[in-house]
C-alpha cells in the first residue's frame, strides 16, 4: 500500500486513512484487542474481521480451574463468549470474528502454518491495515502473532497487495525485571510521523474498562493495567531470529511453554520453511 507511507501517524488524532481503510486487528489472546487498542475499535469504520490466535485456553496449569471451568474446553467457550460480549459492547456487530484455535501458549510451535493462514485472510479480506502486536517478548504468544503477521505479509510479495501493519505494545520486561505496560520496547516510537500516542481521557479509560469487564475470567491479570495509554506505529520490520531486546525475556519468568532461545529456534525454522530468510 502506498497511501500516507510517511505521514500516516502523527500528532495526537489518527488519520481517516486509518480509520476508512479495510482493516483487520490480529490479537494473540481474546482481550488483547481491548488492552492494544481498546479506544480505537468503535472508530474503526471498516474494520472486516478480529482474528485471535489462539483460543485463550491453556492445555496446563490451573488456568481454566481457576476461571471455574471444568476442562480446557469449557475455559475455550467461556473465552469467546466473553469476546462475543465485548465485540457487542463496541458496536462491532458486523465485524467478522476468527479463532484460528491454536493452545494458549503453544502458538510458537506453528508459526509457518499462521502466516500462510493469515495471508489468506489478507487476501479474503482484501485488507490495507493490520493492526497486532509489537514484537517485544513480553508473551510468546504475542510475538508468535507479530512473526505471523510480518510473514504472512511478505508471503504476498510485492503485488501492491501488502496491508500496512500497524502495531501496538502490550507488556514487556521492565528495567528491573517487573512488567512495563502500555509503552513501546524502544526508541523507534520517536521517529516522526510514525507513532501515535494518546494518553486517554477520563471519558475513555472509563468506556476501556468497561469492555475489558467483559473478560471476568480474566479480571486479576487486568487489573495490573493501568489503562491511561494508547500508542500505535507503523512496524519498521524485524528479525525474528534475534531476541526482541538484550537480557532476560519477561515471559522467561514463568514456564509459558517456551524460553526465548527456544522461540527464536522456532521462528528460524518457521522462515526457512516459509523461504524468508531476511529481516520481514
Amino acid at each position: 500500500m502506498e497511501w500516507a507511507a510517511s505521514t500516516i501517524l502523527t500528532g495526537t488524532t489518527v488519520p481517516e486513512d486509518v480509520l476508512s481503510h479495510p482493516a483487520a486487528i490480529i490479537a494473540a489472546h481474546p482481550d488483547d484487542e481491548v488492552l492494544g487498542v481498546g479506544t480505537l475499535l468503535a472508530r474503526l469504520r471498516n474494520l472486516r474481521v478480529l482474528v485471535h490466535v489462539t483460543d485463550g485456553a491453556p492445555r496446563r496449569g490451573s488456568d481454566a480451574a481457576n476461571a471455574g471451568a471444568g476442562s480446557w474446553r469449557e475455559y475455550a467457550a467461556l473465552r469467546r463468549r466473553e469476546v462475543e460480549s465485548a465485540v457487542e459492547m463496541a458496536g462491532l456487530a458486523g465485524v467478522k470474528l476468527v479463532s484460528l484455535g491454536y493452545a494458549d501458549q503453544e502458538s510458537s510451535f506453528h508459526i509457518a502454518i499462521l502466516a500462510k493462514r493469515l495471508a489468506a485472510l489478507f487476501r479474503h479480506f482484501r485488507l490495507a491495515v493490520v493492526f497486532t502486536h509489537a514484537y517485544e517478548g513480553g508473551h510468546p504468544d504475542h510475538d508468535a502473532c507479530a512473526a505471523g503477521v510480518h510473514l504472512a505479509r511478505s508471503l504476498l510479495g510485492g503485488t501492491g497487495r501488502q496491508p500496512v501493519i500497524l502495531e501496538f505494545p502490550l507488556y514487556h520486561a521492565g528495567a528491573h525485571g517487573g512488567m512495563e505496560t502500555e509503552r513501546f520496547l524502544d526508541g523507534r516510537k520517536r521517529l516522526p510521523n510514525r507513532c501515535w500516542e494518546h494518553t486517554l481521557t477520563e471519558e475513555e479509560r472509563r468506556k476501556k474498562r468497561a469492555l475489558l469487564g467483559a473478560y471476568s475470567s480474566q479480571q486479576r491479570v487486568l487489573d495490573q493495567f493501568p489503562v491511561r495509554a494508547e500508542s500505535i506505529r507503523m512496524s519498521s520490520g524485524y528479525d525474528f531470529r534475534k531476541p526482541p531486546h538484550r537480557g532476560k525475556l519477561y515471559y522467561e519468568n514463568f514456564d509459558w511453554g517456551v524460553n526465548g532461545y527456544t522461540w527464536r529456534r522456532l521462528a528460524r525454522r518457521a522462515m526457512a520453511q516459509l523461504g524468508v530468510s531476511a529481516a520481514v
